[in-house]
């Protein structure tokens, strides 16, 4: 269905009425109307609908506000538009052409080609669980079954001195490590010029400096300059993880200038690589980048074997207690570990280990739970931080 929305955004991008969308507030009920009669993509945390657009077309377009902020698109079935939600803050739009006669821009059944392993069903929710304003959970309507993953950490005792390189152009003055507990060290390089990088052996790394001061009335980046300087930084500095996709941006006021957060989640066919972080944030504003976190993994392979994964309503029934009263925004598949190996006599010690599914159930706050997904005689259930 992706494939589909970004083959319908790349024609709509050459149209002469790509310029002029129209957003227009509509209430829940309507998307709860038409949720039985439409194909619904959901994304990991609300994404910006302007960089969502730059993301799938490679081309910006200025008229689509930049407040605009959405983690659910709803397609349907008959009608040449889409629907837009945010379920964090219960915002519904739809999205249509000023031109009618650009009906034919929208994806079409025909388009989507989904097959019967990827039809779903709606999951049961015991009445303990309530759901943000119209929200629906789904899940694979049979049974799934998911391989472990042979993953590595990616900062070694073997490559900490080529990683503190790619990120100074000059000597750090400063070298510190520090036992946090629990067999966790953090390496902190520090130069003069209040650059500073932290490697832990978690797989964590921390990156952050003082952006150059611009001259009294000089012109900000925009949005797409940006963006490059966050790309490049990610390039240059260690390269982009196998399977990083964009998880959108937020803006950041400083002054009378506006920067930018922009966060990445890796995925591995196609479920979220995830951990009680995020995946990878980077923050540029007009002065430059100040900002970067990182914890990714190496995937080397999958498991031999493939493991049935646990019902989402196991899951929630597993998690009741820690949701408590807060309502749950959606819940689904990813991938979690944190490294096994952790020692303070050898904290960089390096040994492949297996990422494992969990469900992540996703609370109205943002806040994640993570419930392991095999069935185990010795059940781990809900994971803790």
């Amino acid at each position: 269905m992706w494939e589909a929305l970004k083959e319908a955004v790349g024609e709509a991008k050459n149209s002469g009425q790509a310029t002029d969308p129209e957003l227009i507030p509509v209430k829940s009920v309507e998307w709860q109307r038409l949720s039985k009669l439409s194909y619904e993509y959901r994304f990991a945390g609300p994404i910006q609908l302007h960089y969502w657009w730059l993301t799938a077309s490679k081309a910006t377009l200025q008229k689509f506000p930049e407040e605009i902020y959405f983690n659910r698109l709803l397609v349907p079935l008959d009608e040449a538009t889409i629907y837009l939600q945010n379920t964090f803050t219960t915002q519904v739009w739809k999205w249509q052409w000023v031109d009618e006669a650009n009906a034919s821009l929208f994806p079409t059944l025909n388009r989507l080609h989904l097959t019967e392993e990827q039809r779903v069903r709606e999951v049961r929710l015991a009445k303990e669980i309530a759901l943000v304003p119209g929200s629906q959970l789904y899940v694979p309507a049979v049974h799934t079954t998911l391989p472990e993953i042979l993953a590595a950490t990616p900062i070694t005792n073997a490559n900490k001195a080529d990683i503190v390189k790619r990120f100074f152009s000059i000597t750090p003055r400063m070298h510190k490590t520090e036992a946090q507990g629990g067999g966790v060290v953090a390496e902190s390089y520090i130069t003069a010029r209040q650059q500073v990088l932290t490697l832990h052996n978690t797989g964590m790394l921390q990156y952050s400096e003082k952006p150059a001061e611009l001259a009294a009335g000089a012109p900000g980046s925009t949005t797409i300059e940006q963006f490059e300087q966050a790309f490049n930084f990610v390039l240059a500095r260690g390269g982009w993880p196998k399977g990083a996709v964009s998880a959108g941006m937020q803006p950041i006021r400083e002054a009378e200038e506006i920067g930018y957060r922009f966060g990445f989640v890796q995925l591995y066919n196609g479920l979220p690589v995830i951990d009680f972080v995020p995946t990878m944030d980077i923050e540029v504003v007009p002065g430059g980048v100040q900002r970067y976190q990182r914890l990714t993994y190496d995937i080397i392979q999958p498991g031999y074997f493939q493991f049935e994964v646990r019902s989402a309503e196991d899951a929630l029934a597993r998690a009741t207690s820690a949701i408590g009263d807060r309502k749950v925004n959606d819940v689904y598949l990813a991938y979690y570990q944190r490294p096994y190996y952790l020692s303070d006599a050898a904290p960089f010690h390096a040994e492949p280990m297996y990422l494992y599914p969990v469900w992540a159930i996703e609370l109205e706050n943002g806040e994640r739970l993570f419930v392991h997904a095999y069935k185990l005689l010795n059940d781990p259930g809900l994971i803790k931080p």
